[in-house]
């Protein structure tokens, strides 16, 4: 989801909105690799939306990360949490077992949902595919999109980068 997407999303539930974090956006981030590449330095201008979160009507928080793409900010992360005043982990746990179903995996306070192709599905595990991750002490919900995705993205920038700033066969002097 696009930030447009999330924010309309978020006030049509009724969370009052924080000012967006900005950073800088998918061509900034090249500039700022190319940078790095020729050992040189830039400012860095931030206009370009990587987060937002806000309060909803039950003083619950939600927060969505955005990572930048050649075609704008796209949503990597999407973090839920519930008033803890307001709802028992017994309540919460119930309530997200119902919504989602039991999971793939159990910790110590918490469940993890994989995807089923998952391999690394392990409570330290960084898994590849797309995850959603609920601490129930927290009472929080936790959906991310996965390893993949984000060396995709990482290997896109670079990629970019590398078109700008082409590796180097021998020395430099």
């Amino acid at each position: 989801m696009t930030p447009a997407q999330v924010r309309q999303a978020m006030e049509k539930a009724g969370y009052h909105l924080d000012p967006p974090l900005k950073l800088e956006s998918f061509k900034g981030e090249v500039a700022a690799r190319v940078a790095e590449i020729r050992h040189q330095s830039r400012s860095s201008t931030y206009d370009t939306v990587a987060g937002m979160g806000g309060k909803g009507p039950s003083a619950e928080q939600l927060g969505v990360e955005f990572k930048q793409w050649p075609d704008g900010p796209h949503a990597v992360a999407v973090r839920f949490t519930g008033n803890s005043q307001t709802q028992s982990q017994e309540a919460f746990k119930a309530q997200v077992e119902a919504r989602f179903g039991k999971p793939t995996m159990h910790a110590i306070g918490g469940w993890r949902w994989c995807s089923a192709a998952e391999k690394q599905c392990g409570p330290i595990a960084n898994p590849n595919m797309p995850t959603l991750d609920a601490d129930y002490q927290a009472r929080s919900l936790i959906l991310s999109i996965g390893g993949d995705a984000a060396q995709a993205r990482k290997d896109l920038v670079e990629g970019e980068a590398r078109k700008i700033a082409p590796v180097q066969n021998g020395s430099a002097f």
